[in-house]
This record gives C-alpha cells, sequence and structure tokens, in this order.
C-alpha cells in the first residue's frame, strides 16, 4: 500500500503567471474588474472577504461593518444565543445575517430567527467536517421548512472525497482547510492536515462548479488570498488578517508598548477554558496590535485582488480562475518574492 499519495502545497510555495495574451482590462478600479462572488448556491457578496467565526474576530459590530463595506462576517457560536441577537438589535442589524453554529445548534437558529432577525447563511463551524453527524446535520436542516430560505455551508475539509459527501448530503457551500489558521496547533498536535493550496484544488476538481468554496486559514497577505481563488475558491476567511481591528470583540489593553488586543484559536486553552472546557486543545492566544478600522484592512485585500486580477486579465471572480495558473517556486523564489536588500 502506498503511504504518500502526493505532494502538497501552501501558499507560499507557488506563484500566480500573469497572462499571455495582452491585457485588455482599462481600470483595475470601478467597472473594469467584478468582484461578486460566490457565497453559497443561492447568496453572493460584492467582495470575497469573510470575518472568521471566532470569539476575538466576528460579533455584531464587525459582522455589521463587513455586510456594509459588501462582505460577510459570520456570527461566532460560542456566545448565548439571546446575547447575540441582542446584539444585533442593539447594532440596528436588521438585514440577512450569517451566522456559525455546532453540531445539531438548531436552537440557536431558532433563537436569531424568533428575535425578527433574518438568516441569511448558516456555517457548521466544526473542526472535522467529513463526519457522519454533519452529514446528518445537513439532511435533518434540509427537512425543516422554516430553513427553506437558509443555505447551510458544511465544513472544514481537505480533500475532495471529504468535500463530496457534504455535497451529496446536500451543504450549499464548501468551507476548505484544516490545521492552517495562524493561532491552530492541530497539525502539531495530530499531525492531520493537507498543505491549503493542495486542499483548494482538489476540493474544486473533485466537485466542481456544484457548490461554492470557502478557503480558510493561512491568509497572511492579499496574495494569498488571490492564490485561494486561482485555486479554486470562491471567498476566503479572514482571522488573522482582522485581529486587533477596532471592530472585534473584547476590550483594548493599554500596555508600554502600545495598545492590544486579544487574537485567540477557537480550540486554544484560553478559549475553551471561557466555554468550561479543557480537553482537546490545538491553538494557541496571544496580544495583537490595533490595526484601526476593518474598512481599511479590507481596502488593501480588496486592492491587491483587483492588480492580481488585471495581471492574469481576468474581469470577475470566474474568470480569473479559468485565466490563472500557478508556477511552484524553489526557497530562493519566496525569499525574491519579499523585499530584500533594505537597509
Amino acid at each position: 500500500m502506498n503511504k504518500i499519495l502526493y505532494n502538497a502545497y501552501v501558499y507560499d510555495d507557488v506563484q500566480i503567471i500573469t497572462c499571455d495574451e495582452p491585457c485588455e482590462i482599462s481600470s483595475r478600479k470601478g467597472k473594469g474588474i467584478n468582484l461578486t462572488s460566490k457565497l453559497s448556491k443561492r447568496y453572493s457578496i460584492e467582495l470575497p472577504f469573510i470575518a472568521s467565526p471566532m470569539d476575538t474576530i466576528c460579533g455584531a459590530k464587525m459582522a455589521k461593518k463587513m455586510s456594509d463595506i459588501g462582505c460577510v462576517g459570520f456570527l461566532h457560536r460560542f456566545a448565548e444565543a439571546k446575547s447575540i441577537a441582542s446584539d444585533l438589535i442593539e447594532n440596528d442589524f436588521w438585514n440577512m445575517v450569517h451566522i456559525a453554529i455546532g453540531k445539531s445548534d438548531f436552537d440557536r437558529i431558532y433563537t436569531i430567527l424568533d428575535a425578527g432577525i433574518s438568516i441569511q447563511t448558516v456555517l457548521v463551524d466544526v473542526a472535522h467536517g467529513n463526519h457522519i453527524d454533519v452529514i446528518k446535520m445537513i439532511e435533518k436542516f434540509k427537512q425543516n421548512s422554516r430553513f427553506n430560505s437558509i443555505d447551510i455551508i458544511a465544513g472544514s475539509v481537505d480533500h475532495g472525497i471529504a468535500a463530496k459527501n457534504l455535497v451529496d448530503a446536500g451543504a450549499d457551500g464548501i468551507r476548505v482547510g484544516i490545521g492552517n489558521g495562524s493561532r491552530c496547533t492541530t497539525r502539531l498536535t495530530t499531525g492531520v492536515g493537507i498543505p491549503t493550496i493542495t486542499s483548494i484544488i482538489n476540493v474544486r476538481e473533485a466537485i466542481g462548479d456544484s457548490i461554492p468554496i470557502i478557503a480558510d486559514g493561512g491568509i497572511r497577505y492579499p496574495g494569498d488570498c488571490c492564490k485561494a481563488i486561482v485555486a479554486g475558491a470562491n471567498t476566503v476567511i479572514l482571522g488573522n488578517a482582522l485581529a486587533g481591528a477596532k471592530e472585534t470583540p473584547g476590550r483594548i489593553v493599554t500596555t508600554d508598548n502600545g495598545d492590544f488586543k486579544t487574537y485567540r484559536g477557537s480550540a486554544s486553552y484560553e478559549s475553551k477554558m471561557a466555554r468550561g472546557e479543557s480537553d482537546m486543545v490545538e491553538g494557541v492566544s496571544s496580544m495583537v496590535p490595533i490595526k484601526g478600522s476593518v474598512v481599511d484592512i479590507i481596502n488593501r485585500f480588496e486592492d491587491g485582488l483587483r492588480s492580481s486580477m488585471a495581471y492574469v486579465n481576468a474581469k470577475n471572480m470566474k474568470e480569473f480562475y479559468w485565466h490563472g495558473r500557478f508556477c511552484l517556486v524553489t526557497n530562493a523564489g519566496i525569499t525574491e518574492a519579499k523585499p530584500h536588500g533594505v537597509k
């Protein structure tokens, strides 16, 4: 039996190749490039960026601001649903919201709906999406007439067969990425997880355009988002990139070295202790500097994406996937790609 199935690659292992034909895009701004992206089977967003469903990233304030600028924030599942509903009302957030839930956590959906708040999508936020409990949950969700207008996004998975299992169960979107988050230690603790570029490519080849793919974890730079989309993702989840934004939950801690906020993995010891848990720790916690508004962060990511699309002569997200190609790079290429020779 062959134990080594294939080579697998991360964002740093590849670079996007420029177009062969002369670029026809006259402007990277405005109507020159359209960034509208499929979030789930029935719903789209203006920009392909999602705030991670972590308790130090996406509460009501972050979700509202992301919605205001054409993005999405999945409300994390670690606060009491009544508290989340109250926060949504307090922030005048009466539009369609997007929430994360645990396995069989339908009560969270009911509580928010009962508060008069409409839900567009729910994300099944579990570490191992290719699980029989998740499959049963999707099937049960689809049988509930009260959820007819809500799409269900499932994951996380890291290869195509796992994704296809969720598609066959009725999922409206797939979340891809295991053990690649900046505060995640799953790969160190368990030895499990396929490098992200390969995961996305494998999933896209397996499920095609049947439902949208969300790339989650490992995004450090705007260029990583571009690579995720060329690999086959429709949207990307941002965690570390948004950590420290003023819209994130949590209080500001002032020190002699500046102002900071906590950023922690959902499976970190600190996060689990806050929920009264103590086992299966697969994450870490740290303090990150205050970055300002999430609007400024998203603007930088949008600018990078628009420029990347112009390099491959792509006017929309579908063209970006089909036109985009990769070359593999060596460690020397990784060094060359970063600022160097600066004193």
